[in-house]
């Protein structure tokens, strides 16, 4: 009877435990959220990104022009709700503040501009990831070039030529629900055109795939050179 007993207690301490350890590794999973990082700040030392304490370049520093992940996936995961984030190089810190992350959803964080009294810019983007058809992709341009106002911005494909109107620097105080938002163009490949004052600075040229989604930026410096040029660069979001 006693020899029952016990072996119907280490069952039920057996069952107890592994409920309990679901449990726990079901609430770890559910407060995930998922960030990408960009790094669009020229003339500044290689960053770590720390986010609730969690350093998230665990990998390494992030270069100028260099974004986490791979194309198709730059996403790194963070923790949902309201948590410190902290922007460093070796010796000082160049972002502190805070980050609201919902549950389950997808994020671009651009770390812009040049250092002002030893601070960055960061620009927090939300992802919607709906893909498009597959003859179509979605994209969102950003201006990110910090000594300009204003980017007059085309793009040429094999039949059009079309405008993306002025992008004005991203700035002090952007509107991430503006930003966010993505436009679908026809897949294929692209010349793009970068136009200050109707004087062109830049040419490139950038192809999307159909069904996928993207966020093109300038960055570097109007007058730059070498690593600080005027470049375009590109996420690709899945």
């Amino acid at each position: 009877m006693f020899e029952r007993l016990r072996i119907m207690l280490f069952l039920f301490l057996l069952i107890f435990f592994s409920l309990t350890g679901c449990e726990k590794n079901t609430d770890s999973a559910s407060n995930k959220a998922y960030i990408a990082i960009i790094q669009a700040a020229p003339n500044v030392q290689p960053l770590d990104v720390s986010l609730a304490g969690i350093k998230l370049t665990a990998t390494g520093k992030l270069l100028f022009g260099s974004t986490t992940g791979i194309a198709g996936d730059p996403y790194l995961t963070g923790v949902s709700g309201t948590n410190n984030l902290r922007v460093t190089p070796k010796d000082s810190l160049y972002i502190d503040g805070n980050l609201f992350l919902q549950i389950n959803k997808y994020y671009s964080l651009f770390i812009y501009d040049t250092l002002h009294a030893g601070q960055l810019k960061a620009l927090l983007l939300g992802d919607a990831l709906n893909p498009p058809a597959d003859t179509l992709s979605s994209m969102r341009f950003l201006d990110l070039v910090p000594d300009t106002a204003i980017l007059q911005v085309f793009m040429t494909n094999a039949k059009d030529t079309f405008s993306l109107g002025q992008q004005t620097y991203v700035g002090e105080n952007p509107s991430a629900t503006l930003y966010s938002r993505f436009t679908t163009v026809k897949s294929g490949r692209y010349n793009m055109t970068v136009a200050v004052d109707s004087t062109i600075v830049l040419q490139d040229s950038l192809s999307f795939s159909g069904g996928k989604i993207y966020t093109v930026f300038a960055q570097g410096f109007l007058n730059g050179s070498g690593e600080t040029a005027l470049k375009i660069g590109e996420v690709r979001h899945n």
